[in-house]
């Protein structure tokens, strides 16, 4: 336990100093999240990684030893002496238990504070975010989806707009998730003192992402740092939340004007990997293990017979069931599939990853999703052996490999008898009562799905008590009719009726374990390559017997189709391949497991009938693209008439690729500017209402009329809320976007504000006086100083010797005009 403590602080260590040292001042807020959550996780988990490595065996003479009879435990001896008490190991549990409580006690003692407040508090809902009001609030903080806010100031717009967008960042990029995890973590690990670093530059970071949002709404820095020292305060809060006013208040300033260059993120992103790979070979565990070495038999050398053996490996939903029919001590095994371990074996059982002289066999088996990895140690002519087990498939291995055959003695196993009683002529087939005029149906009803080898394993049992002489008579009549009697008894009567059932029964069995040639849209196609155009593709059909499928195509995931037809997103993905592969297909009966390995490649070709555009339509096309790219790169408020848009996004699609290829490259129409709002209606009527000595605001619209209270909460003409729920501003009149309605100065309504502000674009920086001159030297202005003319290369010179020189340019009727510079300020005359 110690040296675990030691490996966890060192890598935590570690990885915050990186953290401190080459990203904690970078404007990458969001991997600098990430890459702190990871590394509190990967500082408790790195001491446990095992890394295995395998050695050669050496060999040393030794003593001989006779082999045992049975398999024995030593146990090391040792003789018995008195031994103190060690008090140590309960004192440091009994701290550390003690430590934990605390802790959890406090982490339920802040959150049991916040649910109160919640509570016990109105509360006002916004889309995903709810503001809760508390009356002598000082700084505003969250906590999950909930901002809570001085109930006062938020009536009376107090609050500044960057504040509640401060607050807002942190709810909907859910910042108190990160804060419940490091929270939790500290309750596990409060003796390491780094954890508490870690969350203090977890919390920081959260507000460097806030801070980010901000900024990015437009806010100028300076008003925004203002705005963060007159929100400062010692009052810490609650642990749970984040504020505003949380601390390093200087190292924000600094942080908001730091840009960091792509190139500069990705290299110390990357950095990050080979610190991981030294960390992990540095700290975490060393394991040799040494590669056993086993002499390989072959069927022709194996004289050993007693060591011969025969399993059956049965995968089930959560386990695998392993039973020995020949050659082991034990009958039946079970291993758990979910703890991701390999088992050893050998005739004696389970083992403890070691082979005994006495052991006739060994193997190991590890279980996986898809199927069991088996490595032969001892008594084997195989060193591996893998293969695919599916739920409730059987497969059987012996000492050569994977078999197929039976031994003699699980025949007699497996056998079945059908059990019948009749007493006082009333008949029973098992524990189900039958009768005389439904017996052969009810027989047949249990043998309808059997294989032949079925019937030759069952016996036919019948016990009869106080039945008439006419009772068994009719019965033994109608079990001639029986596909059991005329499978099994044979008879010169029932002889050709015994063949032709047999036949149908063979012929049945071997339907049911060959599936017929697959096929995709009524076309056979096993291991094979297809051509499809686009629209067949949305018609795919393969072959009834499919029951499930995979398909694969560049640049995505592998999907799994569930029957055998696609559905239209997957059809609408596809036509946009170039191919695709079907393959994976799970069948509805019994299949040779060799059709599990079919596949067919799909490649998408053009339509044949597609001709694309004509001549005049390409020109036309032409024409139309080039006006509007032009339109997009060289004007700053491009217009493109809508029927234009609609018409080359017509002609583009009909042209097949080589036309495209050739063509006006295709607008980007997402660089044209939104349409302008629509205008408002005419219709809608607006005004104000007094409901209970409260006014609200109404908007009547074709004979329906809404009403909205000081919250923006639409009520009814009694007052009553009917939606808790903001009303989005764009929503309210048509046309129109509204934050706040007034009144004789006084807010009457206010409504959710949903849309992005458009800032319009600073003004272009004034031109400097050298570039000034230099302009006016391009269109031949005259040039004087201190009123002697000077010719353009004279006044450039002086410029760039002293840029604080006074310039005054005249445009006379003439064309030229006259640049005159001064060391004395310009006067202008009126």
């Amino acid at each position: 336990m110690f040296d675990y403590i030691l490996k966890s602080s060192a890598c935590l260590l570690v990885l915050l100093l990186f953290y401190k040292l080459i990203l904690e001042r970078e404007n990458m807020h969001q991997l600098k999240r990430f890459y702190l959550l990871f590394a509190t996780v990967l500082g408790f988990t790195i001491p446990f990684i095992t890394i295995t490595t395998y050695v050669e065996p050496t060999y040393t003479l030794g003593t001989f030893q006779p082999p045992l009879l049975e398999p024995v435990f030593y146990p090391e001896t040792t003789q018995p002496t008195e031994q103190n008490t060690n008090f140590w190991p309960i004192l440091l549990w009994s701290i550390y238990g003690i430590g934990v409580l605390l802790f959890l006690v406090k982490f339920m003692v802040n959150l049991t504070k916040l649910i109160v407040k919640i509570k016990t508090n109105p509360k006002l809902k916004s889309k995903n975010i709810i503001n809760v009001l508390i009356n002598n609030l000082e700084i505003p903080h969250t906590f999950l989806s909930y901002i809570f806010l001085n109930k006062t100031k938020f009536e009376n717009n107090q609050i500044p707009e960057e504040v509640l967008l401060h607050e807002h960042t942190h709810a909907t990029q859910k910042h108190s998730l990160d804060i419940l995890f490091i929270e939790l973590s500290q309750i596990v690990f409060w003796f390491n003192p780094i954890i508490y670093f870690l969350k203090k530059d977890v919390k920081l970071n959260h507000e460097y992402l806030a801070d980010q949002a901000v900024l990015q709404q437009g806010t100028q820095i300076n008003t925004y740092q203002h705005l963060l020292l007159a929100f400062s305060s010692t009052h810490g809060g609650n642990e749970l939340t984040n504020a505003i006013n949380y601390s390093s208040i200087k190292k924000r300033l600094t942080v908001m004007k730091t840009q960091t260059s792509s190139t500069k993120k990705w290299i110390k992103t990357l950095v990050v990997l080979p610190l991981l790979a030294i960390l992990i070979f540095g700290f975490s565990k060393k394991e040799e293990v040494v590669k056993e070495v086993t002499p390989l038999i072959t069927e022709n050398n194996y004289e050993n017979k007693s060591s011969q053996f025969f399993i059956t490996i049965e995968k089930n939903e959560n386990s695998i069931t392993l039973k020995c029919e020949n050659g082991c001590k034990w009958s039946k095994l079970l291993l758990d599939t979910n703890t991701n371990r390999s088992y050893t074996f050998t005739d004696y059982g389970f083992s403890e990853s070691k082979t005994l002289e006495t052991d006739q066999f060994a193997f190991t088996i590890e279980p996986n999703e898809s199927g069991v990895f088996l490595n032969g140690l001892k008594g084997t002519a195989w060193l591996e052996l893998s293969f695919s087990l599916y739920e409730n498939q059987v497969r059987a291995i012996d000492q050569f490999g994977v078999t197929n055959l039976i031994p003699s003695g699980i025949e007699e196993k497996n056998k079945k008898t059908i059990t019948m009683k009749a007493v006082d002529n009333v008949l029973f087939i098992g524990n189900k009562k039958s009768s005389i005029n439904t017996y052969v149906d009810d027989l047949n009803e249990i043998t309808k799905n059997w294989t032949l080898k079925d019937f030759e394993l069952t016996t036919f049992d019948l016990k009869t008590e106080n039945c008439s002489k006419e009772f068994l008579d009719k019965l033994n009549e109608l079990h001639k009719k029986t596909d059991y009697f005329l499978t099994t008894v044979i008879g010169s009567k029932s002889l050709v009726e015994k063949s032709k059932l047999k036949a149908k029964i063979t012929k049945q069995d071997e339907n049911e374990r060959k599936i017929k040639t697959l096929k995709i849209n009524d076309i056979e196609c096993q291991k094979c390559t297809i051509n499809l155009h686009k629209e067949e593709i949305k018609n795919i059909v393969l072959s009834d017997e499919v029951k499930y499928f995979s398909i694969k195509t560049a640049g995505t995931q592998t999907m799994l189709i569930k029957g055998n037809k696609l559905n239209s997103e997957v059809a609408e993905l596809l036509k946009y391949s170039d191919e695709f592969l079907l393959f994976n297909f799970k069948y509805t009966n019994k299949y040779d497991e060799k059709t599990n390995s079919d596949f067919i490649l799909v490649k998408v070709i053009e339509l044949k009938n597609n001709k694309g555009v004509t001549k005049e339509e390409l020109e036309e096309y032409n024409a139309l693209a080039k006006h509007i790219n032009s339109q997009i790169s060289e004007s700053e408020y491009p217009i493109v008439k809508h029927k234009d848009v609609v018409r080359v996004k017509y002609l583009y699609n009909k042209m097949y690729k080589e036309q495209k290829e050739s063509a006006e490259a295709f607008p980007d129409f997402s660089k044209l500017p939104p349409p302008p709002p629509p205008a408002p209606d005419p219709k809608v009527k607006t005004g104000f209402i007094t409901i209970n000595n409260s006014t609200h605001y109404y908007v009547t619209q074709n004979g329906n009329t809404k009403y909205y209270n000081r919250y923006g909460q639409e009520t009814n003409k009694e007052g009553t809320i009917i939606n808790d729920t903001q009303v989005d501003g764009d929503k309210v009149v048509p046309g129109q976007k509204i934050t706040k309605v007034y009144k004789d100065n006084e807010i009457v309504s206010e409504f959710n504000k949903n849309w992005n502000q458009d800032v319009p674009p600073p003004p272009p920086p004034p031109k400097s006086p050298l570039d000034h001159i230099i302009d006016m030297a391009k269109k031949g202005a005259a040039f004087y100083y201190e009123g002697k003319s000077i010719s353009s290369d004279e006044a450039i010179a002086l410029l760039k010797k002293n840029n604080e020189l006074n310039i005054s340019t005249q445009q006379t009727d003439s064309k030229q005009a006259k640049v005159y510079i001064t060391k004395a300020p310009v006067s202008i005359k009126n």
